[in-house]
C-alpha cells in the first residue's frame, strides 16, 4: 500500500471514529422510575421538602448529574432531585413527549391543591408520566382550551383546568401594634392596633388551614420567577418596630414555627430594652432584636419616616 493512500484511510477511519462521538455527545441523559413512588424533592430551603413523585416506569430529562446520588430535574420555576438508587438512566436523543421546541414558562401560575398526575399527550392518547404533590404553585406555559401545558422534568404534560385554580397572588399581611384589650385604653379602634387575641386567632387559622410562611427573599425569587413555592403560602411583616412584637407576637410565632419580617425605623432602635408601657409606644433594642432573630428578619423602614419638624417630614419627595 503507498503510503498516501495509507493516510487517507486512516484519516476517513479517524474522521468516521470521531463522527461517532460527537452523535453520542449529542445525547441526553434520561431517568426511569423502577419503583412506584419515587419521590421528587425540593432543596431550596435548606432542607429536602417531597414536591412530586414517579411511579414505575415514569420518565423524565436530566438537567444536570449532581454526583453520587442525585439527579437533578427541571420543576416549575426551580429544579428538583431524584435519588439515583431509585431509578434507571439511559440515553436517547429524545423521548416521547419531551419539551424538544423548547417552549418557555409565562408568567401565569395555578394553584394545585390536592396530588395531581401529569399527562403526555404527545401521540393523541393521554399518558401519565409524573405526579405533582398538592399544595403547590406551577407555571404553566400557556393554556389550551380546557388544559393547562406545563414543563415537568423537560416534557410537556397536560393538566385539567378542573383540577387547579388560578394564582392570583401571595397574601401579605401587615401588622404594627399589638395590645391586651384591657392595656388599649386610650386608642380605642385604631387600625394599627390588633388585640393580642385576635393576631392568636389569625395565626392559629392560618397553622390550621395549611399556610406556610416564606421569606421576603424567596417571594422575590418566586416572583422572578426561579423559585417555587406552596400554594398557601403567606408572608408575615410588620412596620415600624414596636416592642410589642417582641412581646406578643414572638412567642406565638415561635410556637407555630412561623416566620415574619419586621420593617424597622432605624432612628428609634433603643440601645437599651425600654420599659413596656401600653399608655406609649416603646421600640425594639438590640438585644430584642437579636433575641427575635430565630423568627424575625429586619429590614428598613428608611431611618426617620414619621419624624416631622414644624409641618414638615423629614421625607422629601420631588
Amino acid at each position: 500500500m503507498k503510503p498516501v493512500l495509507f493516510v487517507f484511510l486512516l484519516f476517513i477511519s479517524f474522521f468516521s471514529f470521531s463522527n461517532h462521538l460527537v452523535k453520542a455527545d449529542k445525547l441526553n441523559t434520561y431517568i426511569k422510575a423502577t419503583k412506584n413512588h419515587v419521590p421528587l424533592f425540593d432543596n431550596s430551603t435548606g432542607s429536602l421538602v417531597e414536591v412530586g413523585y414517579m411511579e414505575k416506569g415514569d420518565m423524565l430529562k436530566v438537567y444536570k448529574d449532581q454526583g453520587k446520588n442525585w439527579w437533578r430535574i427541571k420543576f416549575g420555576n426551580s429544579y428538583a432531585y431524584v435519588y439515583k438508587g431509585n431509578v434507571e438512566s439511559f440515553k436517547a436523543k429524545a423521548i416521547r413527549g419531551e419539551n424538544t421546541s423548547h417552549f418557555k414558562n409565562s408568567n401565569d401560575t395555578i394553584l394545585l391543591m390536592e396530588n395531581q398526575r401529569i399527562y403526555d399527550n404527545s401521540t393523541g392518547k393521554s399518558v401519565p408520566f409524573v405526579t405533582i404533590k398538592g399544595n403547590m404553585r406551577y407555571p404553566i406555559i400557556r393554556k389550551l382550551k380546557n388544559w393547562y401545558q406545563i414543563d415537568v422534568g423537560g416534557r410537556i404534560g397536560y393538566i385539567h383546568h378542573s383540577k387547579a385554580s388560578w394564582d392570583h397572588g401571595v397574601p401579605v399581611l401587615m401588622y404594627h401594634h399589638i395590645l391586651k384589650k384591657s392595656e388599649n385604653k386610650n386608642k380605642g379602634n385604631v387600625s394599627t392596633i390588633i388585640s393580642d387575641s385576635q393576631f392568636n386567632e389569625q395565626m392559629d387559622w392560618l397553622k390550621e388551614n395549611g399556610y406556610e410562611t416564606i421569606t421576603l427573599q424567596r417571594l422575590e425569587q418566586y416572583v422572578r420567577g426561579k423559585a417555587n413555592i406552596p400554594a398557601k403560602a403567606v408572608v408575615i411583616t410588620f412596620d415600624d418596630g414596636l416592642k410589642t412584637s417582641f412581646i406578643y407576637a414572638y412567642p406565638k410565632l415561635k410556637k407555630l414555627g412561623f416566620k415574619a419580617v419586621n420593617f424597622v425605623i432605624t432612628s428609634r432602635i433603643a440601645k437599651e430594652p425600654q420599659k413596656f408601657n401600653p399608655d406609649g409606644l416603646q421600640f425594639l433594642s438590640r438585644s430584642e432584636m437579636a433575641a427575635m432573630s430565630d423568627v424575625f428578619t429586619f429590614e428598613s423602614h428608611t431611618h426617620r419616616l414619621h419624624h416631622l419638624s414644624g409641618r414638615k417630614s423629614d421625607v422629601l419627595m420631588w
